[in-house]
């Protein structure tokens, strides 16, 4: 089965993706992505779901090849896109010459520069474009959403764990959670600006799957998002902002109460000394791991083991390290550790300056990497294709509708009559 799905992706490779417009495309693999690890958290996948994962990313990474040898994004594979995959290869590099040629280190490269194509082609899409990207972001969220709350409800065998947390099409509750809460930031921003009901009603199925979730990574990263898209907003009063956050406390404690997630609270053990896998203590656990990690860490602690490592090679405790910091740390070293802080301080930067522009765009930014900073301190967020796929295409969609506004307002300033020309834009 899966040879079958491979070959047809080739075959829609060649003959497809030089016609098929960038928009469904990248909606289409967004969306099949968030919908294909349905099964895992429970054993029941099926093989199909497996093969598709494998050809969404290599479609993507084909079809960015046939974009930049089309010239049509050339400068953009340069920007982002080159830069990217030389790391990737380095750190690969690195995990091989440690591990030998491993072919989950492969998939797991695969994985990050399937990623960066989908930035790539969302940024390259919104450039040859004028239409605004929101229709296509609620697009890549809706499906995901609607089923996942469809079958929460309904509880359907595969969806919900035994705990009774919801997976749905998800690989674990918590990797649902990441990309629901990724929704709401994203959304919320988008209805602040547009007050349209099907964002509203999307926005509404996402918040509540994410409670299903019982993800409190997931839901403190999307309270701290929204938070951080709420008080980004320059038109609303300082009285406004306090009371839509005294709404959003709100609720959250009914949240908190009806959803089940005081039982996920009271599982910590805060007076342990240590934890083992087995424990339900997962807050102890983490702590545990990664001490260990640290540990493992100072024998390479310039470059590290390799793109991957702490996923499958360096498991001090038979799991993955549970925080993309101490991913990055143990996978790339502490110059990897440079790397992603100079990457975070650049996009804050970034989108520090478009929040001062009118428009959603800045506050979805904004809450983008403030939900990602949060929620990557306890959960594995690298490792969760469908959130890291949505971040990707929603961020690369908004900088480049951004650059495009921005570049139209100059465009006018400069033929529009005297004393009408617009307050100039500086060109990102």
């Amino acid at each position: 089965m899966t040879t079958l799905i491979l070959a047809l992706a080739s075959l829609f490779c060649v003959l497809v993706i030089p016609v098929i417009p960038l928009r469904p495309l990248i909606i289409g693999l967004v969306v099949l992505r968030s919908l294909a690890d349905y099964g895992i958290a429970t054993g029941t996948r099926p093989t199909l779901l497996s093969a598709v994962s494998l050809a969404v990313a290599f479609i993507a990474i084909y079809t960015l090849v046939v974009h930049v040898s089309n010239r049509q994004g050339s400068p953009l594979w340069m920007r982002f896109g080159f830069p990217t995959v030389i790391v990737v290869l380095l750190w690969t590099a690195v995990g091989f010459g440690r591990y030998g040629i491993d072919g989950d280190l492969i998939l797991e490269s695969l994985r990050i520069v399937s990623a960066m194509a989908i930035f790539v082609l969302a940024y390259a899409y919104v450039q040859s474009s004028p239409k605004s990207p929101e229709s296509a972001i609620l697009w890549m969220i809706a499906p995901a959403a609607i089923i996942s709350l469809a079958s929460g409800i309904a509880t359907a065998e595969g969806a919900v764990t035994r705990a009774g947390r919801l997976t749905a099409t998800f690989s674990h509750p918590n990797a649902a959670g990441a990309f629901f809460g990724v929704a709401v930031v994203v959304l919320l921003a988008i209805w602040l600006r547009n007050r349209d009901r099907i964002t509203f009603i999307v926005g509404l199925a996402a918040g509540i799957c994410l409670l299903l979730t019982g993800s409190l990574g997931g839901i403190v990263g999307c309270v701290v998002g929204v938070l951080v898209v709420v008080w980004t907003k320059s038109t609303d009063s300082p009285g406004r902002r306090i009371m839509q956050s005294l709404a959003i406390a709100a609720v959250l404690i009914a949240g908190y109460v009806f959803s089940g997630l005081s039982s996920r609270v009271a599982e910590f053990n805060w007076g342990a000394q240590s934890a083992s896998k087995a424990d339900a203590d997962s807050f102890q656990w983490r702590f545990e791991n990664w001490r260990r990690l640290i540990d493992e860490w100072q024998e390479n602690p310039v470059v590290g083991y390799g793109w991957g490592a702490s996923s499958h090679n360096v498991l001090p405790m038979g799991g993955p390290p549970h925080s993309l910091y101490f991913q990055v740390l143990v996978d790339m070293g502490a110059i990897g550790i440079l790397l992603l802080l100079i990457g975070v301080v650049a996009l804050w930067k970034r989108a520090r300056k478009v929040a001062k522009l009118p428009g959603w765009e800045g506050a979805a930014l904004l809450g983008i990497l403030s939900f990602a900073l949060v929620n990557g301190l306890v959960s594995n967020l690298v490792g969760y294709t469908a959130t890291v796929y949505l971040i990707a295409a929603a961020t690369g969609l908004t900088l480049a509708h951004v650059r495009q506004r921005n570049e139209s307002i100059s465009q006018d300033s400069e033929w529009a009559p005297d004393g009408m020309a617009l307050a100039p834009v500086r060109k990102s």
